[in-house]
């Protein structure tokens, strides 16, 4: 078999490497691309990784004044491939961030919103009840203020990616193929050109492309990636199998947990602030931390239920050292019975406390990888500029993926550029995202 020669070879079909391919194939000039899903991606994208389901917020609520203008021109990059599209990715619903008056989150997400001027309301507790009818429980807190803004909503992740994958293949310079798996990357040298040699494993048959650059988008393999397929940088991330509930809403209270009656949520705080005392000293003895928060959505990808879950643990049985091992697809009973308890508490009618009662759960899971400074990596290989690294997507990145292939592209395209494109804005230090942050040992 020839060896092909590819300008841009993307690894990795989640939302950043389709959100790569999309772009790419916006250029006026596109470079000959090679995009590569060692996961089957037909009819839709794998379960596997970060990228599928029906549900991901888009939010503009954030500590960091940076993360907060992303969202707002993410919101508009996704509205124009919808348009370019004619496909609806996008459902409005608005968000609420709320938690207790002195919680340091809720005080920083308050500030940034008035910082960038975003449409915002502060509700107190009386007003968040009024407002919103799940809320109205005995045990609501009388300190919880709330930060809504009506823009806030949901996105499609399994038709996003889809869509994007469909805008890029228009292009004809594009090409994407499934089922294959790079095994090992190396650098070759011809007429004194740097260029990369890329192994691929599809079945049986073991093959190998040339490419001037290479664009990892592996998500949760980006770690393992580059110690096995390009050794000499271990990078220092976490990996989360993340697992959320679909909880069954009685039929008496459904009307308040449509579109339109509850928004998207966020409750910060830790788990046990929502426990009963009797088990708090329970769950710190058996603990080595605490979540971070919960979050919800109206009733929307399932009739007459929610979708809810615990955002952030690094308890040991969510932790995976590689995402292919260990990963058992479960809903912890831990977390089970947390949340049960959570929703009884906080949720006008789940009463998960009545053992009468049918209250059904369904459960999902996917993989989180998380960085110690909570940014995302979006920068050139530490010894080779010609391999562009997307990951440590920290639980939240989906909704920024349009702007991240922007980035990928710009970083391919101006490999020593110290800014990346953020408009109405002096740009994005690229140091924000520096690989630098999460690189641990060096054998280079």
């Amino acid at each position: 078999m020839q060896e092909e020669c590819y300008d841009v070879v993307v690894v990795g079909m989640g939302v950043f490497g389709s959100a790569t391919a999309h772009q790419l194939s916006q250029l006026k000039q596109t470079p000959r691309t090679l995009c590569l899903e060692q996961f089957n991606l037909s009819p839709k994208i794998h379960s596997h990784g970060s990228s599928h389901g029906n549900s991901r917020i888009i939010r503009f609520s954030y500590e960091e004044e940076i993360y907060s203008l992303m969202g707002i021109e993410s919101l508009q990059q996704w509205r124009d491939v919808e348009k370019d599209s004619s496909t609806k990715l996008y459902v409005q619903t608005g968000g609420l961030d709320f938690g207790s008056e002195s919680n340091e989150m809720m005080q920083k997400v308050i500030q940034v919103a008035k910082n960038n001027k975003l449409e915002h309301e502060v509700l107190n507790s009386k007003q968040l009840k009024e407002r919103f009818p799940a809320f109205n429980t005995h045990s609501f807190q009388n300190d919880y203020i709330g930060l809504y803004q009506p823009d806030a909503g949901i996105l499609d992740a399994s038709e996003c990616v889809y869509v994007l994958q469909q805008l890029a293949l228009r292009n004809k310079n594009i090409t994407m193929r499934d089922g294959q798996v790079v095994t090992k990357i190396v650098d070759v040298y011809i007429n004194d050109v740097k260029l990369q040699r890329v192994f691929i494993q599809h079945g049986d048959q073991l093959y190998s492309v040339l490419a001037n650059k290479v664009v990892l988008c592996v998500g949760s393999w980006t770690g393992p990636f580059l110690e096995n397929a390009y050794p000499g940088v271990s990078l220092n991330l976490n990996i989360i199998q993340t697992s959320y509930g679909f909880w069954k809403v009685p039929e008496q209270f459904s009307d308040c947990y449509q579109i339109g009656k509850l928004p998207l949520w966020i409750h910060w705080g830790k788990y046990f602030d929502f426990m009963n005392p009797e088990d708090v000293v329970h769950v710190q003895e058996h603990s080595n931390d605490q979540e971070l928060a919960y979050f919800g959505f109206p009733i929307y990808e399932k009739k007459n239920y929610i979708k809810a879950g615990i955002h952030y643990s690094l308890q040991s049985d969510d932790k995976l050292k590689d995402p292919t091992i260990g990963r058992n697809y479960t809903m912890p009973e831990r977390k089970i019975n947390i949340m049960k308890q959570y929703l009884t508490q906080n949720y006008a009618g789940m009463n998960y406390n009545d053992k009468t009662k049918d209250m059904p759960f369904d459960f999902d899971t996917c993989l989180y990888t998380t960085s110690d400074t909570g940014d995302f990596i979006i920068d050139v290989h530490p010894t080779n500029s010609n391999i562009v690294v997307c990951g440590a997507c920290n639980g939240h990145a989906f909704k920024f993926a349009v702007m991240i292939g922007r980035m990928a592209t710009e970083l391919i395209r101006d490999p020593v550029r110290e800014t990346f494109t953020l408009l109405n804005s002096k740009g994005i230090p690229r140091e924000k995202f520096a690989i630098k942050h999460c690189v641990i040992t060096s054998k280079l």
